[in-house]
């Protein structure tokens, strides 16, 4: 039974005596131990909560002072060129009917002054007519040229206002508000319906600012809805919430697979392309109070620190945010009291227990 404690004690004795001469050993020739870091190919992927909106909604708005005879109700879906509503049009058909007559007269007052121009002009080469009632003729006759083209301004105006009375749908669109009511008399400008395009919807999420930071300002990533459609970023905010430390970003479907609903919540995920994330064992890192980071091996044996952001936790593994590519040499083992630009000796042999 002695003998079986002394030889035990014999070989504990003995593995601490060669770990210790290895230790020093590395510290006294700056021998090290190397990893090599690995490739992560799966991103990162964080989700956001979004709301579905509208981008802007459109506005039925009255061209003429005259009365609602017909309007659709709220909630009613519209085809593109659908009628929405329609104004009185008797008051206007009326104008146009009476300035086409002004515009017949002011044509007559018109040849009829230009007549008596020429006419004037030729009694002034005969020295008939004085300066002054020439220029009153050329006077008359300009004056009812101008009195004709705003005649025919008026009736263009009347006539646009006209075309106007009936009210049909730019786009697919739902009547969100009827903002008018039937037979009431509406002034030029005021509002008839609201409408919401059934199209052109958009995701409007929240992106926490740790993520954003993390994306590297949304270089490379790419945002799938929870219905596994791509989405594609159309826009963003440049400004925080205070209390959420939040900013917004705009996204549109590239190829809508359902109807989506304006005010309809859902998650989108946000992954980070894998392009800056890489895998290092556990003791390849080095946390300090200042930083956390890893020595990278340069071809020449020299030595330089490399900071290095840990994004995730696998089994045996850090997934890290670094300039390190995957290939690359780290010190595992002989990493105190180093400095940039050192160089080391890598220590291929293993300890023999």
């Amino acid at each position: 039974m002695n003998a079986k404690v002394n030889k035990c004690c014999q070989m504990a004795i003995k593995v601490f005596f060669i770990s210790f001469l290895f230790i020093w050993n590395l510290q006294a020739e700056n021998l090290v131990k190397s990893v090599n870091v690995l490739p992560w190919s799966d991103g990162i992927t964080h989700n956001m909560y979004c709301i579905i909106q509208v981008p802007t909604t459109l506005q039925v708005s009255s061209h003429s002072n005259s009365r609602l005879m017909w309007v659709l109700p709220e909630g009613a879906i519209v085809e593109k060129g659908e009628l929405i509503a329609e104004q009185e049009n008797f008051y206007l058909e009326n104008n146009v009917r009476r300035l086409k007559i002004e515009i017949s007269s002011a044509i007559s007052e018109e040849e009829y002054n230009y007549k008596e121009l020429h006419r004037a002009q030729t009694l002034k080469e005969k020295s008939l007519i004085s300066d002054s009632d020439l220029n009153n003729k050329d006077r008359l006759a300009k004056q009812a040229e101008l009195a004709r083209e705003m005649l025919q301004i008026q009736l263009e105006e009347t006539e646009y206002r006209l075309q106007h009375l009936s009210h049909y749908a730019p786009e697919r669109s739902e009547i969100l508000k009827a903002e008018s009511k039937l037979g009431e008399y509406i002034n030029e400008g005021d509002n008839i319906v609201q409408l919401l395009p059934t199209s052109n919807k958009e995701y409007k999420c929240e992106l926490p600012l740790k993520v954003y930071k993390e994306s590297l300002e949304l270089k490379n990533v790419s945002f799938t809805a929870s219905n596994n459609s791509i989405l594609h970023l159309t826009r963003r905010s440049y400004s925080l919430n205070r209390d959420s430390q939040t900013l917004f970003l705009y996204l549109a479907p590239e190829n809508p697979q359902r109807l989506i609903l304006d005010g309809e919540r859902l998650q989108v995920s946000i992954s980070i392309g894998a392009s800056s994330l890489t895998m290092i064992p556990f003791d390849a890192l080095e946390v300090t109070d200042k930083d956390t980071h890893v020595w990278k091996i340069n071809n020449d044996n020299s030595i330089i620190k490399i900071k290095v952001k840990i994004i995730k936790t696998q089994k045996d593994y850090f997934v890290i945010q670094s300039d390190l590519s995957a290939g690359d040499t780290l010190i595992s083992l002989g990493k105190q009291g180093l400095e940039n630009g050192q160089k080391v000796t890598v220590s291929k042999g293993r300890v023999a227990l």
